[in-house]
């Protein structure tokens, strides 16, 4: 996703059409081997990664290029996806790398990947649901997710270390409409 944004922004800065047709390869790709919930779980293992939202993301940034609909529907499918990955505290399922489990660890940059792809994939669509999600997603950011409660040590300096990660995470999130 990130690189077939990066070619449409190639195309329209440059005109270059080489661009242009690079990115529609990659993006066809990505709607063909995308599953019916609107995951991608051909990678990692075979898991289905909220932070895949930066795909979506991708995809918008194209189709606002070339207008094909079938990557604006692809993009909603695993947008819509994600938001059934979002707990009632606003952390996601399935956004660990390693996926050992629907809640295993996040890192702060597949954090980053799951709340940025949805703030930025509802600020091109115009959808609220897609924005609050990223709002809810910054707020608790600023708090440990369970799993880094404590370090290997158990002395609990892995809290401090996620809490401040977790504040530049949110400082970057639009919290009220303004």
């Amino acid at each position: 996703g990130q690189i077939v944004e990066g070619l449409a922004r190639a195309y329209q800065e440059t005109g270059n059409s080489s661009y242009l047709t690079a990115a529609e390869r990659g993006a066809n790709w990505l709607v063909s081997v995308q599953a019916a919930d609107g995951t991608w779980p051909s990678d990692y293992g075979g898991f289905a990664h909220a932070y895949h939202a930066r795909i979506a993301r991708g995809l918008l940034k194209l189709w606002q290029v070339d207008g094909n609909n079938a990557y604006m529907t692809a993009a909603t499918k695993n947008l819509t996806w994600v938001l059934t990955q979002q707990q009632a505290n606003g952390w996601f399922n399935n956004n660990g790398i390693n996926n050992t489990g629907e809640n295993s660890a996040p890192l702060t940059h597949t954090i980053a990947y799951a709340t940025r792809g949805i703030l930025e994939s509802g600020a091109l669509l115009g959808e609220e649901r897609y924005i609050a999600g990223a709002r809810a997603a910054g707020k608790v950011s600023a708090t440990p997710h369970p799993a880094h409660a404590h370090d290997a040590d158990g002395a609990g300096n892995g809290r401090d270390r996620v809490r401040r990660a977790g504040r530049a995470l949110l400082s970057s999130v639009p919290l009220s409409r303004g």
